[in-house]
């Protein structure tokens, strides 16, 4: 059993240090990360909105990656290789999602303020 822990614990701090080391260049149209928070926000919500309304809403140009494209002025390559990038630094890549997960929950903050709002208003 100790055997198979300290295989454990060897075999991770390998896989750690393979993963410390930067795999992908640093593009040179990296997106930045403040960006990169609100084109991930809106694709969060562009995918709610499409599940919520399923079968509704029928123009892409509406609720997917072309607008993101447009809205953002990055092209499909330049989002990948920025995901990719920031995907191979932990650190970096956790703390764009804390702040994506602050962003939406302030959206839902305000959205469940406008509803009891509408629900007082309406008795």
């Amino acid at each position: 059993m100790m055997k198979i822990r300290l295989f454990l614990v060897v075999f991770m701090a390998q896989l750690w240090g393979q993963c410390a080391t930067e795999l992908i260049a640093k593009p040179d149209n990296l997106i930045p990360e403040k960006q990169m928070i609100g084109i991930q926000v809106d694709l969060g919500l562009m995918e709610v909105i499409q599940k919520q309304y399923r079968g509704e809403i029928r123009n892409d140009s509406l609720l997917g990656l072309p607008y993101i494209y447009q809205k953002y002025k990055i092209d499909c390559l330049q989002l990948l290789n920025s995901e990719a990038y920031y995907a191979q630094n932990p650190k970096k890549y956790a703390r764009i999602y804390l702040q994506i997960k602050h962003a939406l929950d302030k959206k839902v903050d305000s959205l469940n303020r406008v509803i009891q709002q509408t629900k007082k208003k309406s008795n």
